[in-house]
């Protein structure tokens, strides 16, 4: 195995933001693209990572799959300079990061055993599919998160609406078809989420400009981003229920 990339921060974006929910896990190197994808530890949330090989400027790979603790490749890939060419290589059982710049710097990552069997994605079919632009809905995940801990996505007509209450406060941001950022909507449906599990899943928002949201009434969101030709990052966030 054997890859090179002259842009790292891609790579470092990607980990990060897989790394707000998941503290280690497998990367199965395919012809076409690197592939991850696993559970949060409380079987909440679910994540799937596509590096696609046209990130790389040389890509050797040979079916490998490497469990990685994400915390340790983190800090890694955060000392990447943005003029710095990243290679990854196999040593045995440890990956070795070389950061070639105006110095050459190389760290070392142990392998470790994989807790199991890979994570199977779930079937899912959705009613409700709203596109808009990743900055309008990082602000009302914000905004929600000062009056609540969860928020409700309700899709009806031409209007799509993200509210959320608590105690004494209450915050609704009404989106249609005229409003600046939102790109494309339909179906009707509303269901409420984590906004916990949410505003991590918005810290992948430096890796497009848009997102699609796929949802459906109390049934789980998927949350995607795209760069196109070089990652594809999906979230799968289960519904938080209300008891009657």
């Amino acid at each position: 195995m054997r890859l090179v990339t002259s842009n790292p921060s891609i790579i470092k974006n990607a980990i990060e933001s897989v790394g707000e929910l998941i503290t280690e896990g497998s990367f199965v190197l395919e012809k076409d693209a690197i592939r991850f994808r696993a559970m949060d530890p409380a079987g909440v949330s679910m994540v799937i990572l596509t590096i696609f090989n046209s990130v790389f400027d040389v890509y050797e790979v040979n079916g490998e799959s490497l469990t990685l603790n994400l915390e340790d490749f983190m800090k890694v890939l955060r000392r990447a300079k943005a003029t710095d060419k990243m290679e990854l290589t196999l040593e045995e059982n440890r990956l070795k990061i070389t950061f070639k710049g105006n110095a050459i710097r190389s760290f070392s990552l142990p392998l470790i055993e994989p807790l199991g069997e890979s994570q199977k994605v779930p079937e899912l079919e959705f009613k409700c599919k709203v596109e808009l632009d990743v900055e309008v809905l990082k602000d009302a995940i914000k905004d929600a998160s000062m009056v609540s801990d969860a928020v409700t996505l309700e899709l009806s007509g031409n209007t799509f609406l993200i509210r959320a209450s608590g105690d004494s406060q209450e915050f609704s941001m009404e989106l249609n078809k005229d409003t600046p950022g939102l790109i494309s909507m339909e179906g009707e449906g509303k269901a409420k989420y984590s906004l916990d599990y949410l505003g991590k899943m918005m810290k992948a928002s430096s890796l497009a400009d848009s997102l699609i949201m796929r949802f459906s009434t109390d049934y789980p969101l998927q949350l995607e981003y795209k760069a196109l030709d070089k990652i594809d990052l999906i979230f799968i966030l289960a519904p938080r229920i209300e008891s009657e």
